[in-house]
């Protein structure tokens, strides 16, 4: 756990980007939003665009990291496909950590749309759990209906992916449920999901490191993340160094 001021510190390194990825049903009904779910990956790809874009237009980025949920997985992947593909694009792109992703596995795999996406980070952490009702059940059949695969597998339902040793790590999350990777539930898959994210990302290190170093207010990371200037529309986000 951080400090207040150091979580603080931390909290200003990040960059969320939200989008109408989901529909929130009440009760029962929330299990039949597959209906709507060939519309959330058109909504990813447009996300991706206008975040992409955005990226493009900052010439003060030194590094980025990716962190996404679900179908914000997608947005992360769609995102770093768009970067990649524009000569202009000079970046480092660290880290990718994909929780519970709502990817298709073919996606990933050489001559997969998203191959070049997969590749393009220096390290990519991929966590899953087999217990996810969610990928196992709506995913196949929303996939199926949008046309994107035909009940495919989602690569956070048993981390599928390319070995690149060193580079992926596939971690398995025991009992996890869909959203159980944030740290915000009283259970033994989050707080293990959590543990894990903390550590790949280094957040304990970059805390002591933003405590002994102080930015000026007019400067430096914070004035970056000025609310005017993110990306509208939930499910990833990126970290801007």
């Amino acid at each position: 756990m951080l400090d207040l001021e150091s979580g603080e510190r931390f909290e200003a390194m990040l960059a969320d980007a939200f989008w109408p990825g989901d529909a929130n049903y009440a009760g029962p009904l929330d299990l039949v939003d597959f209906l709507v779910y060939p519309a959330t990956i058109a909504g990813a790809k447009r996300t991706a665009d206008a975040l992409s874009a955005y990226l493009l237009r900052r010439t003060d980025v030194l590094n980025l990291c990716f962190v996404g949920h679900s179908m914000g997985c997608r947005v992360v992947l769609e995102t770093i496909m768009r970067l990649k593909a524009d000569p202009k694009f000079q970046t480092p792109i660290r880290k990718v950590c994909l929780l519970a992703a709502a990817v298709p596995t073919f996606t990933v795999f050489p001559g997969g749309t998203l191959e070049s996406a997969f590749t393009a980070a220096e390290q990519v952490a991929v966590l899953h759990s087999k217990d996810d009702i969610v990928l196992s059940g709506a995913f196949p059949l929303g996939q199926t209906l949008a046309g994107d695969g035909f009940f495919p597998t989602a690569i956070g339902r048993h981390g599928d992916v390319p070995c690149s040793p060193g580079r992926v790590m596939s971690q398995p999350v025991e009992g996890a449920g869909h959203s159980d990777y944030w740290g915000w539930r009283s259970t033994v898959a989050s707080a293990k999901a959590a543990g894990f994210i903390s550590g790949f990302l280094d957040i304990m290190s970059s805390a002591r490191v933003l405590q002994e170093i102080a930015l000026p207010q007019s400067t430096g990371v914070c004035s970056r993340m000025a609310p005017e200037r993110r990306v509208v529309g939930g499910g990833c986000t990126a970290q801007p160094t």
